[in-house]
Order: structure tokens, then sequence, then C-alpha cells
């Protein structure tokens, strides 16, 4: 069970962190093998634009997790807390459906781009496309980990306030 809390808490979090520390090792290589031999890796910076490209997706369902995803604040600040819990619900929900779309859709754009090639890197592009959607499954699924989250948290509100009352 704790690692099951574990990677709850932190599966999008190291995925991002270690891209971060790969990005920055073959960056920082780049720049010494060019300084020092006045040449360039072929294919640094195809691959930290691709991880870059896989953190931002990531980073989608880790935002939504944190509670850091787009939302209106300012006017959620004047309603009760009952109601900001009915707004986050709704809103998670349909953010679900947002990426439920979006990764049926990128489903058929990793089929397509199967047999095209990377660059400069060993792999076809159906997999920098797999991980991203990857991480608009994640999002789908953190999002609706979310409205569940908010329905709790309205549920015990409300018995919290019925047993006040009696």
């Amino acid at each position: 069970m704790r690692v099951i809390r574990w990677l709850d808490k932190n599966f999008e979090a190291t995925f991002i962190a270690v891209g971060l520390v790969v990005i920055v090792a073959v960056m920082t290589s780049q720049i010494v093998y060019r300084k020092l031999f006045g040449a360039s890796i072929i294919w640094s910076e195809e691959l930290c634009r691709h991880i870059f490209i896989w953190s931002a997706c990531w980073g989608l369902a880790y935002s939504i997790r944190k509670g850091n995803a787009i939302k209106f604040d300012i006017i959620l600040g004047i309603f009760p807390e009952k109601a900001k819990y009915v707004f986050g619900i709704i809103s998670n929900l349909i953010v679900a459906i947002f990426f439920t779309c979006i990764f049926k859709s990128s489903w058929k754009v990793i089929v397509s781009m199967k047999n095209t090639g990377s660059t400069a890197l060993p792999y076809n592009m159906d997999f920098l496309y797999f991980i991203a959607f990857i991480g608009f499954v994640l999002s789908a699924v953190r999002a609706l980990q979310m409205a569940v989250i908010d329905f709790r948290k309205l549920v015990k509100k409300t018995k919290d306030e019925e047993g006040k009352a009696v």
C-alpha cells in the first residue's frame, strides 16, 4: 500500500525529474563537446526536444493531481466551501472528458506515425507520440481521481454539517 501511495504522489514527478536531468546532462555534454572538439552531437537537440515534449504531456497530469491546473480561483473565492467542491467535481469531469477525446484522437496519430523514423534517433516517431498518449491518459485518470476526491470531501463536509446541526 505504501508503494501505491508513493506512486500516486510521485509517479509523474519522477519521470519529469529524470527527464530534466537527462536534458541537462545531454545539453551540457553538447556544450562541452562543441567547445573542446569543435563539433556537435547530432542527436542531442532532438532527444532534448522529445524529452521536453514528454515532460510537458506528463506535467499536465501532475498539475491536475497537485490541483494546480487552470481554474477560476478568484471566482470560487466568493462561494461557500461546498460549492467549491461541486465546481471542482464539474470542472474535473470536463477535463477528464476533454483528455479522453484527446487520447482517442492521439491513438490515430500513433498508428499513422508507425513507419516514420526519427531524424537522428534510432526509433520511430510513434514512440514519441505514444509517450504523449500516456500523458493524456494519465491526465484523464488524474482528473477523474480529483473529481472523486472532491466528491468525498463534499460528502464529508455535508455529514459534518448535519452532525453539528443535530
